[in-house]
């Protein structure tokens, strides 16, 4: 079985750089299961297809705004995300949303696996995550590790 771990984020916009971090932690830190890779996905975007290719099963970290404090952990399937492709004005200007929506047109299925977001508190332009988010990437990387082994559960 194939599991990919994917951090995503701007390492460049204070906040949105969580999901990185979140990876960078889990590849120091160690404890991933045997055979799961951890990506560090970038900004994302259509650079994401060649990680969803072969997977048997992915996790995607990335920040999310859910209305909590920052740091708060949200977790959700990859099928909760809705399937449709907004009017954009350049390839670069594709959301995680569009990822899935594009993947599962061309390949006829959609990524099965799970969404770790993290409530961001800044998101603008300087490096560097908030007390608040910082703090919570040793939970977040519990949580995604429950998540691989979800998905690994899955088949």
């Amino acid at each position: 079985m194939r599991v990919r771990v994917i951090g995503v984020g701007n390492l460049l916009m204070g906040d949105e750089a969580v999901g990185v971090r979140v990876v960078e932690y889990l590849l120091e830190k160690g404890g991933l299961p045997e055979g799961v890779e951890a990506i560090d996905g970038g900004t994302g975007g259509l650079k994401l297809f060649p990680y969803l290719e072969g997977a048997d099963g992915i996790v995607v970290v990335d920040a999310f705004r859910g209305g909590g404090r920052p740091g708060s952990i949200y977790t959700f399937d990859i099928s909760e995300v809705p399937s449709r492709t907004a009017q954009k004005l350049s390839l670069h200007e594709v959301d995680l949303r569009e990822v899935f929506s594009l993947f599962t047109l061309m390949k006829g299925r959609r990524p099965e696996g799970r969404i770790v977001g993290i409530e961001p508190g800044r998101v603008c332009q300087g490096i560097g995550l908030t007390p608040e988010v910082e703090a919570s990437i040793p939970k977040a990387a519990e949580v995604v590790l429950r998540e691989v082994r979800r998905c690994m559960n899955l088949q």
